[in-house]
């Protein structure tokens, strides 16, 4: 299980927590972080975006899958121009919808994607 350094309450100590799959990490003030793995069983994961500008960032066992990044508009769910991955990577995107999506698709048995969205937020 993947693990990471959450900084606490802004005082600069931090501790290391393990990261199950599709768990909200942090939540504070203005910044959103949501990891988690998506796996043949587990395929996509909804979550809030009540931010604009963000970071997405993949890697692992692809075994021909990909996965992608989707911003709720409307009705429907629409994904980021660049926002399909077939390789580790990532791209940074900016967006006013209220809900975002990671979707894994033409997964095999074998595919075990980590996933990591973040807001960018000015210092």
């Amino acid at each position: 299980m993947p693990s990471i350094n959450v900084q606490e309450n802004g005082d600069g100590t931090t501790r290391t927590v393990a990261i199950p799959e599709r768990t909200i990490t942090s939540v504070v003030s203005n910044v959103i972080q949501v990891t988690g793995t998506l796996t043949s069983t587990t395929t996509s994961h909804e979550f809030d975006w009540k931010c604009s500008e963000g970071v997405f960032i993949c890697s692992g066992t692809f075994d021909n899958a990909t996965i992608s990044l989707q911003q709720y508009i409307g009705t429907e769910w629409v994904t980021f121009k660049n926002g399909q991955k077939s390789l580790a990577g990532g791209f940074r995107f900016s967006s006013p919808a209220p809900k975002l999506r990671v979707l894994l698709q033409n997964h095999s048995s074998s595919s075990s994607l980590y996933y990591h969205v973040e807001t960018i937020v000015a210092l």
